[in-house]
């Protein structure tokens, strides 16, 4: 009987691993590797089952062992430890499996989340690129068709989910330069709260600025930051007053 068990529980496991190997490819790696998750999980569930059910046979044989037969004491002893360390062995293995099965489950919601968050992403991808925003290292950008003050320009960013463009390295400071197209933009730099404390419009300081030579100057009231002034297509940053009207470009990080 406990040999019969035995090679059902090898022919069972032997199946998960064969479903595992010849499930179809589904487009998607996320969803692969869902897929091999349940189907680990379900072949190690039954691989529990039939260990339970082992145990319970081998219970059920200890117990008729134990009746009233004529096997002597030394032989009852023996069978009993056998058929002890078996079940002690067995109920083991199955603690194992389950703890094994709580763990791939875990897992599969895990990619389950990951999977529903690259979807959500991309389809913000998408709608952003159909609605004319141009991607450039984890931020969305648009550039703007009219003209309009430097606050009217930020508000403008705001009803569309975004801000004015915030530059924190010479490679945005490049990016911008190709995607303005010889225009003069507003950027999302201003010092209107502290005279000469250059702040983003995110709250935070200015570290590095590409300033054309000479600026900023304060010549009157120039508190908002306008790119592109100048030939240089580095250091083509000038202060500029707020109520000047220009295109400008709105960054969006996703």
């Amino acid at each position: 009987m406990v040999a019969h068990v035995a090679n059902g529980i090898a022919q069972a496991l032997g199946a998960a691993v064969v479903a595992l190997q010849t499930a179809p490819s589904p487009p998607s790696l996320m969803v692969l590797q869902g897929r091999k998750t349940w189907l680990t999980a379900d072949g190690l569930g039954l691989l529990c089952i039939l260990l339970l059910t082992t145990i319970t046979v081998l219970w059920i044989q200890f117990n008729h062992l134990t009746g009233p037969h004529v096997l002597s004491a030394v032989s009852i002893q023996g069978c009993f430890k056998r058929y002890r360390l078996a079940a002690v062995g067995l109920g083991l293995l199955c603690v194992l499996l389950l703890t094994a099965i709580t763990v791939l489950w875990i897992q599969f919601n895990h990619l389950t989340a990951e999977r529903d968050g690259l979807q959500r992403r991309f389809s913000e991808l998408d709608k952003a690129v159909r609605d004319e925003w141009i991607y450039f290292s984890s931020s969305l950008y648009y550039i703007s068709s009219e003209w309009k003050n430097w606050t009217e320009s930020r508000n403008d960013c705001r009803e569309r989910g975004s801000d004015l463009v915030i530059i924190n390295s010479r490679e945005e400071q490049d990016f911008i330069n190709t995607l303005r197209k010889g225009q003069w933009i507003w950027i999302g730099l201003s010092d209107g709260e502290t005279e000469g404390v250059w702040k983003w419009v995110d709250g935070s300081e200015l570290i590095t600025g590409f300033w054309r030579t000479g600026e900023p100057n304060s010549n009157g009231e120039e508190d908002c930051g306008l790119y592109g002034y100048g030939s240089d297509p580095v250091n083509n940053w000038a202060d500029y007053p707020c109520n000047s009207q220009y295109f400008w470009i709105c960054e969006k990080r996703i």
